[in-house]
């Protein structure tokens, strides 16, 4: 059993290895942690926001929920776990939870600021401002809160005075790094609301500097040299392909805010359809190829070892879960904004699947991505409009060489008609 002192180390340097975008680092000393002690409730804890970080909600409550069961009288987990719960737009699961919270630690200022954030965000503006405005008249409204109290104030009209509290609250200099990203985007989109672009666009480019990954595009480029590698022609001829030939799979592929919720909506509006969102099912299955094939190679250096038996494994997992999620439908969508990285393990897996390719003008996709608030952890060439510009090229290159090797059925469809 490891000591204390030493645990606590192990701990803050997983949460460092976090914080400046060492994502592999951070969970080998959380796993370090959990193989001494299967309920280290922290090392849960911290395993559970890097899930979240990564769009992952389903292995983010699951990581909650153990982390409760450990420690139930615990507000933080509580209030985490109501924060995933509303991030995904389950409102009631996330007001119950922070209802939870409040019990165990009565006056918690994060838990009234997320049931305000909810009321808000499910139209119930009157209640949020309830809320929030014995912190608004004593002038204590803090950054987290800002989130909230500036959206309100410009719902009600007053998109000046959510503009002076947004420029208020951001002079001063503590703040989590996250917590100041979203608030200058947010005072961004006020600017652009009254016409001073020059000032949005000025904002927009701090957030980026705000919380900021390391991104290294020659390293992304070599990245993508070994995807054209695994998946060359003459390797693609060589390599297994599943025997299930269903149909029902359908990636839409393309880069961020390019409009992949718009089609999946349209999609899913026919009733034999099913939208299953920015699922990880096919990310998790190309994670853990390596394990199936029991080889020390990371994906994709590990697809040489590709064998019938472990394409047809990993195949039905994925077909039967969609079909869960699906419930009947003859088609289900998967919509994950990395899914044009791996339409060669795509071919091998689902040799029936369709794909549909979204492209949208590039400098409206570039300064869309610019402007959006896209998770750093997960695309950290958006924070620069010169990595934007290398990662569109790399992603173009990519998609060419999809096209000439690959045999699926591929549709290219244009945002803007």
């Amino acid at each position: 059993m490891m000591n204390s002192a030493k645990r606590s180390q192990r701990l803050e340097e997983s949460r460092q290895a976090f914080n400046v975008g060492d994502i592999a680092g951070a969970e080998h000393i959380c796993h370090t942690l959990l193989r001494a002690n299967k309920a280290d409730a922290q090392a849960l804890h911290i395993l559970s926001v890097i899930a979240s970080s990564r769009g992952d909600d389903k292995a983010a409550v699951a990581l909650l929920n153990r982390c409760v069961v450990i420690d139930p009288r615990n507000a933080v987990f509580h209030n985490d776990l109501a924060r995933v719960h509303a991030l995904a737009g389950r409102y009631e699961l996330a007001l119950a939870g922070l209802e939870r919270t409040l019990t165990l630690q009565p006056g918690h200022v994060q838990a009234l600021t997320d049931q305000a954030d909810i009321l808000e965000r499910s139209g119930q503006h009157a209640r949020a401002r309830k809320l929030l405005e014995p912190y608004v008249q004593a002038g204590t409204v803090n950054l987290d809160m800002a989130l909230v109290a500036v959206r309100l104030l410009d719902h009600a009209g007053q998109t000046q005075a959510a503009i002076d509290m947004a420029r208020r609250l951001l002079a001063a200099p503590d703040g989590a790094p996250a917590t100041r990203r979203f608030l200058l985007r947010l005072l961004g989109r006020l600017y652009e609301k009254t016409g001073d672009y020059n000032a949005a666009f000025d904002v927009f480019t701090q957030a980026n500097q705000a919380e900021r990954h390391l991104f290294v595009p020659a390293d992304h480029a070599r990245d993508l040299d070994a995807l054209i590698g695994a998946f060359s022609a003459a390797a693609m001829a060589r390599l297994p392909r599943s025997t299930h030939a269903s149909q029902m799979p359908v990636f839409i592929a393309c880069m961020p805010r390019s409009g992949s919720t718009l089609v999946e909506q349209v999609i899913h509006a026919h009733p034999l359809a099913h939208g299953a969102g920015e699922t990880t099912l096919l990310l998790k299955a190309i994670v853990g190829l390596p394990a199936e094939l029991g080889v020390s190679l990371a994906y994709p250096y590990c697809v040489g070892a590709l064998d019938q038996a472990t394409v047809d494994r990993v195949s039905t997992q994925y077909l039967q879960a969609i079909a869960a999620l699906g419930n009947g439908a003859q088609r289900v969508t998967n919509k994950h904004l990395l899914n044009y990285l791996h339409l060669g393990m795509v071919a091998r897996l689902f040799p029936g699947a369709r794909v549909i390719h979204i492209r949208r003008n590039r400098l409206d996709n570039g300064l869309a991505c610019f402007m959006a608030s896209l998770s750093p952890v997960v695309m950290p060439w958006a924070s620069d409009l010169r990595h934007i510009g290398f990662a569109f090229r790399q992603y173009e290159r990519l998609m060419d060489h999809w096209r000439a090797t690959l045999d699926l059925e591929l549709l290219d469809v244009q945002y803007e008609d």
